[in-house]
């Protein structure tokens, strides 16, 4: 292959191409004759089988609501209408035998006698298996009943039914009210524990005030319903052989009317020829739905083996009746395996014609594409070959372009490879562009300007990054040497806290990381000095603030003593006024004594008296002044004392304040 010319691998690859896609389609084409063989026969199965299951499953729909008519029947209200007539016209025609009786006989035999022939009559009277007739009078006293002899002559108005209801009493209110009429009751029954639901009819005998009454169970009335619509659905047919059986869950079969000898038998253990247990799967399918289909072998008249049969079931729960039908599916599966043969047939005819035509386009295509190959590819692949080898061969470093010849794929090559020349012209201009403002830039750094960065761009990878590298190794030397002028502002500003904000992989190497060291060096060395500076000053404030608080105290003390010593002074100035203004007394009563003195003329003798009153009160005054002279010393030294005792105090502090008092 890697010797082979262009135009050998493009036919030999047409030729591969043109033979896979003939058999791909050839395939694709029987595959969807046999996909749409296959899915008409499976329609036309599906349809078959779903028209069939459709009239099955509205025959047992029919039959269905068939038995629901019987069943709507036995309700206690449609009971009464069902035994309304027949209880009448039984009890009508005992009527008339014993009131033709009456009659008859009526004063011509004993009262006694006529009444014990009536009773009699009565009590022998029977209709179908279980019907009979009783009698009570008006005040609900049981004159006969023919099942219970024992209740015969017993009053039983006050007797209940298991529902609470005084039935007796009914039977008498109703007879004596209208004549006669119906009441629903509970009564036991033979063959069961709890009494069963009952409709009687009762009708007045005016010549004896009787009441004569006849019943019926519900659940008769339910049986003779559940015979008649078997027997309804055992005629029933469709078609020509169409027929409907009806088994219950156990499964037990109720009626087959093509196998009667089926009836009462369990069908848990019967199968098909194949193992299917057909009827329990019928009971299964009832189970989860309403009703379902169910396919099985079953033997056919005229056919010696089993043929396939579709049957549709469907429960009706109130009767656990299982009813179904079904029909034989052998046309069915006949005219399908028909139609397969037909199709395939059909099929093999199809394919011989798609093998042929397909040799037929193979051959075609081939020489057509042959010829569409050279002209379309190989010419200008060689025209483009000459282009590229002039180009290899020109001496000149230009880059010349190829001219475009046509503008099919081989154009597009051209224009592509002429594009990828301009982008080369496109990319050398850029990275020349980016070096030339390298140049510039890396002149600028070195004058000390870290500011200027390289703006210029190239579509050639390696020179955007050696342009982001220089930026970069820009950035990061502005930004430390930013660091360290902050720095030292701050240190300026006394801040000696500032540090990097960096990580450890982005710091500073080299002689900038060296500078920053110290820098953070001399900041901590200075930050430590002002920090003991700053701990002695502290240190002498607290000193000083302890010696402040000390000299405020003594102030205060002083202050205090002060005031004491203002009020012991106020003192002694008032014990001075006190005497000054006993000697001002004092003088007053010497210049009284003067005026006494003056007046003791008026007798010798009170002269004398009065001299001696004097001389008395002279040497009193001595002893006043005597007194004043000690009480000023006195006066004086307290003064004294007292400033001694301040001072004292004050020199004392804290514990001179009671002292100074």
């Amino acid at each position: 292959m890697k010797n082979l010319s262009i135009k050998m691998k493009l036919q030999l690859a047409a030729f591969v191409s043109i033979i896979i896609v003939s058999v791909l389609i050839a395939a694709s084409s029987i595959y969807s004759v046999k996909k749409l063989s296959q899915d008409t026969i499976q329609h036309f199965s599906e349809d078959a089988y779903a028209k069939k299951e459709k009239e099955l499953k509205n025959y047992v729909s029919l039959a269905v609501k068939t038995v629901e008519t019987y069943f709507d029947r036995t309700s206690p209200k449609k009971v009464k209408e069902e035994v309304k007539e027949e209880l009448r016209k039984q009890t009508g025609f005992l009527m008339s035998i014993i009131e033709g009786e009456y009659k008859k006989y009526s004063g011509k035999v004993p009262a006694a006698e006529l009444k014990e022939r009536i009773r009699q009559i009565v009590k022998s009277t029977r209709y179908g298996k279980t019907g009979y007739f009783w009698i009570n009078d008006i005040d609900a006293v049981i004159v006969m009943h023919p099942i219970k002899p024992q209740l015969d002559g017993k009053n039983l108005y006050t007797y209940k039914d298991k529902g609470g209801k005084q039935i007796f009493k009914e039977f008498a209110a109703v007879a004596k009210k209208n004549g006669e009429g119906f009441v629903d009751y509970v009564w036991p029954k033979p063959g069961f524990e709890k009494p069963q639901a009952k409709v009687s009819f009762v009708k007045l005998f005016k010549e004896y005030n009787w009441v004569i009454g006849t019943g019926e169970y519900v659940d008769n009335v339910t049986e003779k319903m559940k015979k008649e619509a078997l027997n309804a659905v055992s005629e029933m047919r469709y078609g020509q052989t169409g027929y409907y059986w009806i088994n219950d869950s156990e499964p037990k079969m109720i009626m087959h009317p093509i196998k009667p000898q089926l009836n009462g038998k369990n069908l848990s253990k019967v199968k098909d020829p194949a193992g299917k247990f057909l009827f329990n799967e019928m009971v299964d399918v009832t189970k989860t739905s309403q009703g379902g289909f169910v396919k099985y072998m079953w033997s056919k008249p005229g056919k010696e083996e089993p043929q396939p049969k579709l049957s549709y079931v469907q429960k009706f729960g109130a009767w656990d009746w299982i009813i179904g039908t079904g029909e034989y599916v052998d046309n069915i599966e006949e005219e399908i395996i028909a139609m397969k043969n037909a199709t395939e047939e059909e099929i093999s005819n199809i394919i011989t014609t798609i093998l042929i035509l397909t040799l037929i386009v193979i051959a075609a295509t081939y020489i057509i594409s042959s010829i569409l190959f050279n002209k379309a590819i190989i010419s200008p692949l060689s025209d483009l070959n000459e282009a590229i080898n002039e180009l290899v061969n020109s001496k000149d470093n230009k880059r010349a372009k190829i001219e475009k010849h046509s503008n099919d794929e081989v154009g597009n090559v051209v224009d592509s490879f002429n594009s990828y020349i301009n982008k080369l012209d496109n990319i050398a201009k850029q990275d020349e562009l980016v070096i030339s403002e390298v140049e510039d830039v890396i002149q600028k750094v070195n004058n000390g300007f870290y500011v200027y960065k390289v703006h210029s761009n190239s579509e050639n990878p390696l020179v955007n990054k050696l342009k982001n590298s220089i930026n970069s190794m820009i950035d990061h030397t502005d930004t430390r040497l930013k660091e360290i002028n902050d720095t030292l502002l701050e240190y300026g500003s006394s801040n000696f806290t500032q540090r990097s904000n960096q990580d450890e992989n982005n710091f500073a190497n080299g002689i900038v990381g060296s500078i920053i060291n110290s820098t953070y060096l001399l900041g901590s060395a200075v930050s430590e000095l002002i920090a003991m500076i700053t701990s002695s000053g502290k240190k002498l404030n607290e000193d000083t603030n302890i010696l402040s608080n000390e000299v405020d105290k003594l102030a205060k003390s002083a202050n205090e003593q002060a005031a004491s010593l203002e009020e012991t002074a106020a003192a002694v100035d008032e014990i001075t006024s006190i005497v000054r203004a006993n000697v001002e007394k004092i003088a007053r009563m010497s210049i009284l004594a003067n005026d006494l003195n003056k007046s003791a003329s008026s007798g010798q003798e009170l002269a004398n008296k009065t001299t001696q009153a004097m001389e008395d009160i002279d040497n009193q005054v001595n002893s006043i002044n005597d007194a004043i002279t000690v009480i000023d010393q006195i006066a004086f030294q307290t003064n004294i004392l007292s400033l001694n005792a301040a001072v004292e105090a004050a020199t004392a502090g804290e514990a001179g304040k009671g002292f100074a008092v």
